[in-house]
This record gives C-alpha cells, sequence and structure tokens, in this order.
C-alpha cells in the first residue's frame, strides 16, 4: 500500500486590517511531497532492497535545499522516538538482507530538512522479510524422468508455480524415485556446535526409494537437506525399514509419526531421531498392520487391519526432551537415547465404566467394518497451555462391506483418553450410522479439517463433495467441485503453525485466505501429468471464487503445505 505524505504548512502574515473589511496576504511556503509504500515486503535470501521514494516539492524543481537522513531500527519504539542506526545520507537506501538474518521486521524514517525555511519532515515506513515458501504449497512429482520439487508460493493471494524449486534453489537434481512429503511444522534440533535446542520452523521431509537422499529439507537454506532419513533412524531399528514403503511422515513440535510398512517410527518432541515404536503394552495381539493414521497434537491414532482395532501413541507420556544420566542433549542430532525417548508404547483405547454404552467396541471394530479414513475433526475448544493444547476430535470412517446403503462415523475426543478417574469422559463421543451416498465409492479419496464441525470431504472421479456426517437421510452430501477431466489421487488441507514468541516471522497473510479451509486435491490426468487445484472454502465448505488450476506439474506423487 503507497503512502503519500503531503507536509504543507503556511505562514500568514497580517498585512492590515480594519473595523470595515479583513484583508489578509497569504505567502505559500514550499511543500514537501513523498511517496513510500507503507510496508515492503521481502523475501529471506541474499539480497539487497532499495528504495527510491518520489520525492516532490511545490515551489522548487531541484533538490539542493534539501538534506537527507535514513534512521533504522529492529524496535518500533526506539524507531517513533526517531533514533536508530543512520543508514543513507541520500534520498535512497539499501537495505543489505541475508538468509541467516532473524531479524524480520525493520523499521525506517527519511528525515529531511528544507535548509531555505528551516522545517524538518519525517516520513515512517517499515520492511517485512518473510521466509521463502512460507504459506505455500510443495509438489514432489515427476517430469520427464526427473523427480521435482515443485511450489506454489503465494503474494496477496496470487499463486506462483514453479516447476523445479529444489533446482532453481540448489543447481542439483534428486536422481531417485519419488515416494511422499512430510511436514515437520516445528523441529527443535542443534546443527550447530553447542548443545541448546535450535527452533526450525516448517522443515519438510521428503521421501525418495534411496534413503540417503530421503530426509529433512529446509525451505530457509534454499531448500538444501538438512539431514539424511538413514542417520535420523535408530541403528538398531533400521533393518527394518523400507524406505519405499514408507505411507506418512507428520510432525510438529510434540512429536514425529512416521508409518512405514504399518509400523509406527516415532519422533521425540526435540530433535529428529526416530525409533520403531513398542508394542509391549498392547492388549491381545502385539504385532499391528496400521494402514491409517493421523497426528493430532500430542497423540497420534490408527488403524491396525490385522487387529481391527484403533489404537493410540502418547507423545506427551514417556518420552523425555532433556537427555540421559551421561549429560547428552536431546537436542543433539548425533545421540540416541533410546531408554529415554522410546518408553512408550502404542496403546489400546481406554474401556471405562462410562463407556458402557458404546455401540460398538473401539478395541474390536465389527467384521461388517471397512475402516477407509481417520482425519482430524473439530477443536472443541482452544486451550491455551497444557497436555491438551491444542488437541482436537479424530473422526473415523468406516464403509458396511455388507450393506452398501451404510456406513459409519466414530468421533473420538482425543482429551479423553488420558481423563482421570475423578472426572472420566467418553472416549467414543460420538457414533453415526448414516446413509452411505451411492457415490461414495470404496477407493474415494478423504480430507477433512479441524475447522469444520461434523464435515468431511470425499471424492468420485473428478468430483468434490461434502458429506455432513450429522444429518440424518440420503440428503447429506452436496457437490463442491467439478474438475474439466481427470481422477482424484490425493487431497489434503492446508495446515496452520500457530505464531509463538521464538517464531514471529511465521506470517501466512500472503495466502489470502484462512488456512483452515484451502483444501488441495491432485487429479490424475493420465499421460505422466497431473493437474493441481486448490479450493478456497467458506465457513459452511462452499467454494469461495473461483478455483486455482495448476497444469504446470508432471504425474504428482504428494504434496505438502509449508
Amino acid at each position: 500500500m503507497k503512502k503519500i505524505f503531503i507536509f504543507s504548512i503556511g505562514l500568514l502574515l497580517l498585512a492590515s486590517c480594519s473595523d470595515d473589511n479583513s484583508n489578509y496576504a497569504y505567502n505559500d511556503v514550499n511543500e514537501i511531497l513523498v511517496e513510500l509504500d507503507e510496508v515492503y515486503k521481502v523475501r529471506l535470501e541474499d539480497t539487497e532492497l532499495v528504495i527510491r521514494p518520489k520525492i516532490s516539492q511545490t515551489l522548487l524543481d531541484k533538490k539542493e535545499n534539501l538534506t537527507f537522513m535514513w534512521k533504522h531500527s529492529t524496535s518500533s519504539s526506539v524507531h517513533a522516538a526517531g533514533y536508530g542506526d543512520t543508514l543513507s545520507l541520500a534520498d535512497t537506501v539499501a537495505l543489505e538482507i541475508k538468509a541467516t538474518d532473524k531479524q524480520f521486521t525493520h523499521y525506517l524514517r527519511l528525515n529531511i530538512y528544507d535548509k531555505e525555511t528551516g522545517i524538518p519532515y519525517f516520513f515512517e515506513t517499515s520492511v517485512k522479510v518473510t521466509k521463502p515458501y512460507m504459506g505455500a504449497w510443495m509438489v514432489l512429482h515427476k517430469q520427464e524422468g526427473e523427480t521435482r520439487i515443485g511450489a506454489i508460493e503465494y503474494t496477496d493471494g496470487v499463486g506462483i508455480a514453479e516447476n523445479d524449486a529444489y533446482f532453481n534453489n540448489t543447481g542439483e537434481k534428486l536422481k531417485n524415485d519419488p515416494i511422499l512429503l512430510g511436514v515437520n511444522s516445528r523441529l527443535t534440533v542443534n546443527y550447530g556446535t553447542t548443545g541448546v535446542g535450535i527452533n526450525y520452523y516448517n522443515a519438510f521431509m521428503v521421501i525418495t526409494n534411496n534413503i540417503d537422499e530421503s530426509g529433512l529439507y529446509f525451505q530457509t537454506e534454499k531448500l538444501s537437506q538438512k539431514d539424511k532419513l538413514s542417520r535420523m533412524l535408530y541403528d538398531d531399528h533400521e533393518s527394518g525399514f523400507k524406505v519405499e514403503k514408507t505411507t506418512l511422515y507428520s510432525g510438529d513440535f510434540n512429536g514425529v509419526l512416521c508409518l512405514n510398512d504399518g509400523q509406527l517410527y516415532q519422533g521425540m518432541t526435540a530433535g529428529s531421531r526416530l525409533y520403531k515404536a513398542k508394542t509391549e503394552q498392547l492388549s491381545g495381539e502385539k504385532t499391528v498392520n496400521l494402514t491409517h493414521a493421523i497426528k493430532l497434537g500430542y497423540y497420534s491414532m490408527f488403524y491396525d487391519s490385522k487387529a481391527r482395532r484403533l489404537l493410540y501413541y502418547n507423545y506427551y507420556n514417556g518420552n523425555k526432551a532433556s537427555g540421559n544420566s551421561t549429560g547428552g542433549y536431546s537436542y543433539w542430532p548425533n545421540s540416541f537415547y533410546e531408554l529415554d525417548e522410546n518408553k512408550a508404547s502404542l496403546l489400546n483405547l481406554p474401556k471405562r465404566t462410562i463407556d458402557a454404552d458404546q455401540p460398538i467396541d473401539l478395541n474390536s471394530i465389527p467384521v461388517n467394518q471397512d475402516v477407509k479414513f481417520i482425519g482430524a475433526g473439530y477443536q472443541p475448544n482452544k486451550v491455551t497451555s497444557g497436555i491438551n493444547k491444542n488437541v482436537i476430535k479424530c473422526c473415523v470412517l468406516a464403509n458396511d462391506n455388507k450393506d452398501e446403503k451404510k456406513s459409519y462415523v466414530y468421533e473420538i475426543n482425543m482429551n479423553s483418553i488420558n481423563a482421570t478417574t475423578s472426572s472420566p469422559k467418553k472416549v467414543l463421543e460420538n457414533y453415526y450410522t448414516i446413509v452411505r451416498p451411492n457415490i461414495l465409492k470404496d477407493d474415494a479419496k478423504f480430507a477433512s479439517s479441524c475447522f469444520y464441525n461434523g464435515l468431511l470431504f470425499f471424492s468420485d472421479g473428478n468430483i468434490i463433495y461434502r458429506l455432513n456426517y450429522s444429518v440424518d437421510g440420503e440428503n447429506n452430501h452436496t457437490s463442491v467441485y467439478q474438475h474439466s477431466g481427470g481422477t482424484v489421487k490425493a487431497m489434503k488441507f492446508a495446515h496452520y503453525q500457530s505464531v509463538s514468541a521464538d517464531a514471529t516471522n511465521l506470517d501466512y497473510s500472503a495466502y489470502g485466505h484462512e488456512v483452515y479451509r484451502s483444501l488441495a486435491i491432485v487429479y490424475d490426468m493420465g499421460g505422466g501429468k497431473s493437474d493441481l487445484v486448490i479450493l478456497n472454502l467458506s465457513n459452511i465448505g462452499d467454494l469461495e471464487g473461483s478455483a486455482q488450476v495448476y497444469k504446470e506439474f508432471g504425474d504428482i506423487k504428494d504434496i505438502i503445505f509449508l
């Protein structure tokens, strides 16, 4: 937004006056006009921002009567008082931005002094530095025989597609076949020389069929690889890990869920190490085949197809982040403390007296129900601290394999899993038997967002539908979007990383829409080509505006939102 500053000062000279009339003479004084943007936006990369304000005067054409001084501060209060460092004595100023900078807001004041009138003028602006690919969709695809990481990066709500952002940033090509992408929305780890943890935000996992090429890639360091998956795996657990059979990677500051060949590999709250999760505390069958999973706050929820049961993993209980008796730091990525960091086990969902009237046993899913999806349900309240911080509900959808007109949705309250005996809560908070739409096929793709209460989104061919599972009867679904062709291959809602005191640089404003309500859909168009469609949805799940359609990519394997 452009700001135009006009300083106009007139000196009123009283020439004469009488009781009969009022005669005044006005001598105009030179006016200074300056045009500056209110905020200058620049990506966090090695660059130089040059600000050239448009300066003009009402009575003079040249600037010999003016002197200039640009002041700079990283504190708004200091800046407003007119202090700070002097950057320039010209009418322009250059601000050097480095990719390693940790300062994301700069305040500038242009001081102009008119030597003829002796009048000083002050003009203020600011510079907002944003992380590259912050609020961007990353796209793992194969095109022309190459594995590429593309991107859709936003400026003022407009997405710009980049076919191979990885090559554009690194000058290198990925050499192996693409498997999937995963986001680690906050990673606490130390890649320096001390044992102090450093927060990296929105590092993302790239997995190919090569365990050394797979690993964490950082968008603040030109998408370069920071850590190899082979190093992240605990040595004793690496032999059973089949990188090409990785089906899910999801992480945040509470921990990491990595699903590989039906097994859970869990990561610490701090650090990037992965251990095969224990199953010894499970009741009944100890071996598992985890086919569906989602990470929600301090928990992960799983469907174990081997024993037909729902299981959960608690990252908050039993995993330490403070190191062990040898004095090592769990932040240190080259040190593994399996005894301290892999204490917890996969667990059966609890059964309590208050759950006695449950229509099904979550530890023994009825044989006629085939679980098709586990996703995020709505967030019932905004808990700001403690074990229930940001915990949301889990929704499970199952189709009846004997009655094609029925489906089932379980709503599991994650807050209830570890509820105390003095204040018990139901684990299965709601159970719905719904009329299954005849377009809800077994091969449908699903997505859900914690923004929407009682809604799931599913695909049929090239059409996206909204399913309101709390509505009785056949009219429980509505068409949201129909593409020009193709078949839905995958769909995901964008995630949102909440801003904390040590992450003031997280800014999604360039995305131009509420992140929770943005749905990305991959369409297989045949011939090794995919369309990526972004839908910005309304409060009730309808399409707002036009769909964003990107045709720049090859065979898309996975997408994530940073």
